[in-house]
């Protein structure tokens, strides 16, 4: 959509030229540019431009599907063209002498940003998702050239500089040029350097290119909502002389005659003036916002201090009032018209002015005043202060919780003596005796402060709650808190929240005195910080954990609701309730009945009740029970029997212990608890089908500021399981919600912020609804559920402990819920991770991609995973781990628990941990495993150690593989040594390895490097990694290439034991080249491999596959073996002792000291090599040879070794042989009569080898 968008633009400020008449010199277009230019050059028409624009953008969306990026560099095209060097990344714009862009796979981009940081050059992402200007657009080409293919081109009449080339337009064809625009960089300050102007316009949207030009420009910037852009240009080429007249400016415009020398007068809106001030009335009490100061008068521009006099400023510039008449109450978006955005912008710049930190969140401000809208603001955090938000994780995520209770001893320590302060007079406690027996004063003792709450729900001391509170607040004194199914946990959770520096102890036992008796035992002991515990009948004590639970896919018939059935929603009018409310009828059918406080006609009323079709909206008080059962008797003889209750009512005002009273507790608890119960007294239980409260996470958790709300939802969560013992008849679900997105209490202007500066994940709208459904949906559900995404760190919330034993790359924990997410990181350096000494790819140390998957099963084993047995799927090396030499580099790994697997990433400080360096998903193995199997070639192996150096880059720690059974392109064949007992970390660190030895694995993916000798090779990605148990001992790997596309290699591999047991298997590896690799001499070992290569590059129509194994001339068993597992077929010999492959592909050997040539290929398929010798054969062809360079020996060896071919067909010792021509890396192509020989002479270790193959039916 964006390009004919801008071209539409570009060809209205073309148009806008031509009515000025403007005389303009030449034309260039930057880009998509390049067709405006050439419509104002007449080679095309405006149609046929906005046409193929709109075919331009469609192609190039679809061009490639890789994550992609592009960024802009500060600096020259040197310097960015150093910078791109070896990343995969392009240049694909020189915009100006220190301006380019570059452009590649987003991986590739990033370590260019990277790279460009650490030099000093200011680097920043463009905000696109495609690689344009980059071979990522080759795909676009054909599409484009047949788009361009069909416009009526016209030679262009007037000048314009190609910014695809950089000079001046000619005769050139315009579609290639346009297709060759793709993926060529853009080269707009060559382009530009050929105009001698004295002004440019910038004619479409924006003000980008005006920045570029180093010449006085003025910008048309079409599309804008002002005409500031369109005046200034106008005015500039009528002053630059490049139009006569101004007059299509001023045309049908109302203007009048203007006489400089006349006194001018100005006409006063009203509106704009500040109000005239009124006399108050005697005895009127004024008014006087909060935190307002007395109104002075300020200088436009002049810094405020005040959060409300800054915002008035602000808002007075925004609606262009006078600030007098912006009042602290006029409402931001009703009465001042302000739309959400500009609200939004007006909060970071009155934040950025006061200093502080931008909101991480979105306010709340829809309904908000002036005044409301400061005190947000004066709620941010100070910017230096501040911080970010928590470390963000695979991704956004939310969860159905439940409470569970697991037995947990009490500390093995002695009795605490203290001297007890009760709380109350424990009036109308059935065993205040007891309790007043059990918790003594105690001269001397450090003083402790008892609240003990009576059994049950009735009759709250809501007084002697709020003295504890308030009281242990203010001294510090420990608080104890004793309870029977009661709040007491919410108390003491409210105090730990909000002042963490007093103990608290939470206890609850049975209603009996033997629970009075353990609590004072516990209450004796030793603790800090933040205890709860709980006793059974028994006296068995427990802890409260929560856990992650499943619950239904979407299945809305499950609901107990339906068309025609009655659901009652209180509070359903505004908020969580009106969302959930929605929800459930466009789920179901169901008929909503909306109770709320708010008349009817309040906006948000009518709001919601637009959503919903059928629903009905009643106003009423729920804390007045005759009124409540009033209108329900109305209701229930209207609609029918009520099948289903929402209770969502709820009232949260805001403040700290210190202010805390019981009026304020009562008024908490009278919509949530005795709404509640006034609601269900005017219902028929007995045609109730479901019961559903809305609690909150606060309740559980506690929250500063917060306690009255606890306090309250905690209540609602004690009564829906009383009334699931009570009237079991009925399904009771109370749902403990944490905040969402946009919506609820917990949006309350910048309440929200600070949640998510603590770490809290707010739950979107419609996955809050979607989970809501689910859940009515589940059967069988505790009577409490807590529904939240990713929670702040809190001692009053513990999580089902999974594994917490220390781990290398989870050395600090930056968010855990246990069973769902982990984030974690560690420092990583050449100190405490020794390894990286031995695996440097041009001297940078790299963290080689088996540790960065062991980081993954730590964090898999973290959140309650096995990782072995265990499937690793979609394994993704998107970007390089380097670390310095000196210093160290952070490692952060996440990882989240979702559909049915684990999603894991690895992130790393050096690209600001914005690039998933490594992903990978990991799940249970299901499959049994499969029986051992036979080796898939026994025998001699390759001597692998001098590989090490020549080929392998790796040092001594990674040095696995002993040798190669065979080794060719496109399979290979080695035994790779495990050893289980080195150390990979400093001697700090713990060296626990969850997957098993890394070296060895290492080396299950650098064997391949043999199969593509030529080229470094880095793996980039696995489909699938199963890894059936650890490797031990001496393993064998057999991989096989499935694909290739140029220098993208994928193979597939199984790793087995010496039994022949399975102990991977590697599905769908992909390699790819980064870099040629040149040798002046080439292991004999690697000949197979290299050549088999190298001749497809320049012959790909010779389909020869060539092997190298160990092998001596006199074993014709070892010849058959190797022959047949490189053809995958059996192999016999013939009678006259040539190779045959029983499916009758054509198979070929050759024997050189103790090692074994093998050729596969079509019908006509021979091999043979030699070492270079001063060979006495006279051949025409060799003396070609000798003629084209070729030393006398060298040339006599590659006849000779064509001559075996040839003899090998039966061919007669003087057959014709002729040289064809002369290839790539030392090949001669000859031929005799219609059959092929391919000779080269490759230099070795020792004399060179010259080796023929031979391809095609050979003469008869």
């Amino acid at each position: 959509m964006a390009q004919p968008a801008i071209v539409r633009a570009s060809l209205a400020g073309l148009r806008w030229l031509d009515l000025l008449g403007v005389r303009a010199e030449a034309a260039v277009g930057h880009s998509l540019g390049e067709l405006t230019a050439l419509v104002w050059a007449g080679a095309l028409t405006e149609d046929e431009a906005y046409t193929l624009a709109t075919r331009r953008g469609a192609v190039m969306a679809a061009a490639s599907a890789e994550p992609a990026g592009m960024a802009s560099l500060a600096t020259d095209l040197a310097g960015a063209t150093d910078l791109v060097a070896g990343t995969g990344a392009v240049v694909a714009a020189d915009n100006a002498v220190r301006q380019v862009v570059v452009a590649g796979r987003r991986a590739d981009v990033a370590a260019v940003v990277a790279a460009a940081t650490e030099r000093g050059v200011a680097a920043t992402w463009l905000p696109v998702a495609h690689a344009f200007h980059s071979g990522l657009m080759a795909p676009a080409a054909q599409p484009l050239r047949m788009a361009a293919g069909q416009v009526a081109w016209h030679p262009p009449t007037r000048p314009v500089a190609s910014t695809v080339t950089g000079t001046w337009w000619d005769g050139a064809d315009p579609v290639e040029l346009l297709v060759r625009q793709l993926t060529a960089p853009v080269r707009f300050r060559e382009a530009l350097a050929l105009l001698d102007v004295d002004l440019f316009v910038e004619v479409g949207p924006g003000r980008i290119l005006a920045g570029l030009t180093g010449t006085p420009t003025a910008a048309l910037d079409v599309g804008t909502g002002s005409a500031e852009g369109l005046a200034t240009a106008t005015a500039a080429l009528f002053a630059a002389g490049a139009c006569d007249s101004v007059e299509a400016y001023l045309s049908r415009r109302a203007t009048r005659p203007f006489d400089p020398a006349v006194p001018r007068r100005f006409l006063t809106n009203p509106c704009e003036s500040g109000a005239t001030p009124v006399p108050e009335p005697a005895g009127a009490r004024r008014q006087v916002p909060v935190s307002a100061p007395e109104a002075v008068a300020a200088e436009p521009g002049t810094p405020r201090s005040d959060p409300l006099s800054a915002v008035t400023a602000h808002v007075a510039a925004a609606v262009d009032l006078d600030e007098s008449a912006i009042t602290p109450d006029a409402r931001l978006l009703a009465d001042l018209h302000l739309s959400s955005l500009r609200v939004g912008q007006l909060a970071a710049e009155v934040a950025t002015a006061l200093g502080r930190a931008l909101p991480v969140a979105p306010l709340s401000l829809a309904t908000a005043s002036v005044a409301e809208f400061a005190t947000a603001i004066a709620e941010l955090p100070t910017a230096d202060a501040a911080g970010g938000p928590p470390a963000p994780g695979v991704a956004a995520w939310v969860r159905v919780f439940g409470h569970h209770r697991v037995p947990r001893s009490a500390p093995d320590t002695p009795p605490v003596p203290r001297d007890w302060r009760l709380v109350g007079n424990l009036a109308g406690h059935p065993y205040a005796v007891q309790v007043r027996d059990a918790f003594r004063p105690g001269s001397g003792a450090p003083p402790a402060r008892l609240l003990a709450l009576p059994p049950g729900l009735v009759e709250l001391p809501v007084d002697d709650i709020a003295a504890a509170l308030r009281d242990s607040d203010a001294d510090r004194v420990p608080l104890v808190v004793v309870h029977h199914q009661g709040v007491g946990a919410a108390v003491g959770r409210s105090l730990a929240a909000e002042n963490p520096a007093v103990p608290v102890l939470v206890v609850e036992v049975p209603d009996s005195p033997a629970g009075i008796g353990w609590a004072a035992a516990e209450a004796h002991r030793a603790w800090t910080g933040f205890v709860e515990a709980a006793y059974d009948p028994t006296g068995v004590r427990a802890a409260p954990v929560t856990r992650p639970m499943e619950v239904s896919p979407r299945r809305d018939a499950e609901i107990p609701l339906g068309p025609g059935d009655v659901c009652l929603v209180t509070g359903g009018a505004k908020g969580i309730g009106a969302e959930c409310a929605a929800a459930l009828a466009t789920a179901t059918g169901a008929t909503m009945v909306l109770l709320g406080r708010s008349p009817a006609d309040d906006p948000e009323v009518r709001a919601t009740l637009s959503r919903i079709s059928g629903a009905a909206y009643r106003t009423v008080d729920l804390t007045d029970p005759a009124a409540v059962g009033a209108t329900l008797a109305e209701v229930r003889a209207a609609l029918g029997p009520v099948r289903v209750l929402l209770h969502a009512a709820g009232t949260n005002v805001p403040g700290r212990l210190a202010e805390l009273t019981g009026q304020r507790l009562r008024a908490a608890l009278a919509a949530k608890a005795a709404g509640l119960d006034h609601v269900l007294a005017a219902l028929d239980l007995t045609q109730l089908r479901y019961g559903v409260t809305f609690g909150s996470v606060i309740g559980r958790t506690g929250l500063a500021g917060e306690a009255d709300y606890a306090i309250a939802n905690e209540w609602l969560a004690r009564r829906c399981f009383e009334l699931s013992l009570a009237v079991p008849e009925v399904r009771w679900l109370n749902i403990e919600w944490s905040a969402w997105t946009g919506v609820g209490m917990g949006v309350r202007l910048g309440a929200l912020d600070g949640l998510v500066r603590q770490g809290l994940s707010p739950i979107p709208v419609e996955e809050g609804t979607d989970l809501l459904l689910r859940v009515l949906a589940t059967p069988a559900l505790p009577p409490t559920v807590m529904i939240a995404g990713r929670l702040p760190a809190t001692p009053t919330l513990r999580w089902e402990t999974a594994d917490e034993e220390s781990a290398r790359f989870l050395e600090t924990r930056l968010g855990w819920t246990s069973g769902v997410e982990l984030v974690a990181e560690a420092a990583l350096s050449l100190g405490t991770d020794p390894y990286l000494a031995d695996h440097r790819i041009d001297g940078v140390a790299v963290l080689p991609a088996v540790l960065g998957l062991e980081a993954m099963a730590q964090a898999a084993t973290a959140l309650g995973a096995k990782p072995v047995p265990a499937v690793f799927e979609d394994v993704r090396l998107a970007a390089p781990v380097t670390v310095p030499e000196r210093g160290s580099r952070v490692l952060r790994v996440a990882a989240l628990v979702r559909d049915g697997g684990i999603d894991m990433v690895a992130r790393s400080a050096e690209t600001g941990f914005a690039v998933d360096h490594l992903a990978v998903r990991c799940r249970a193995a299901t499959s049994p495993l499969p029986p051992p199997s036979g080796a898939a070639l026994d025998g001699p192996l390759l001597d692998a150690a001098a590989l090490y150096g020549p080929l392998f880059f790796h040092g001594p720690r990674f040095q696995r593989v002993t040798g190669y059974g065979g080794l060719s392109a496109y399979r290979c064949l080695a035994r790779v040594t495990v050893r289980d007992q080195q150390r990979w970390f400093g001697s700090f660190q713990p060296q626990r390895l969850e997957l098993g030895d890394p070296g060895a694995r290492d080396a299950f993916l650098h064997v391949l490097q043999g199969c593509v000798p030529d080229r470094r090779v880095l793996p980039t990605g696995v489909e699938r990694l199963v890894v059936h148990r650890r490797a031990e001992g001496t393993v064998t790997v057999d991989a096989r290439q499935r694909d290739e596309d140029g220098d993208r290699y994928v193979f597939d591999m199984s790793i087995r034991d010496g039994d022949g047991g399975l102990v991977e298997e590697w599905y769908g590896l992909a390699l790819r080249g980064i870099a040629p690799l040149h040798r002046e001499r080439w292991p004999v070992e690697l000949l197979g491999a290299y050549l088999t290569r190298s001749l497809r590059r320049w012959r790909p129509q010779v389909g020869v596959d060539l092997a190298v194994a160990a092998g001596a001339r006199g074993d014709p068993q070892r010849t058959r073996d190797v022959a047949g597992w490189l053809a995958g077929t059996p192999v016999t010999h013939a009678g006259d002792g040539r190779p045959v492959a029983v499916d009758g592909t054509a198979v070929s050997a050759s024997h050189l000291d103790g090692r074994l040539l093998v050729a596969a290929g079509p019908a006509g398929t021979a091999v043979d090599w030699q070492r270079v010798a001063a060979v006495p054969l006279v051949d025409p062809a060799t003396g070609e040879l000798a003629r084209r360079g070729e030393d006398p020996a060298v040339a006599a060896t590659r006849i000779w070794t064509c001559r075996e071919v040839l003899a090998k067909h039966g061919a007669a010792p003087d057959a014709p042989l002729v040289v064809d021509v002369a290839g790539p890396d030392g090949w001669f192509l000859l031929r005799s009569g219609g059959y092929a020989l391919y000779s080269v002479a490759v230099p070795t270790d020792g004399a060179p080898v010259a080796v023929c193959v031979g391809a095609g039916e050979p003469d008869a």
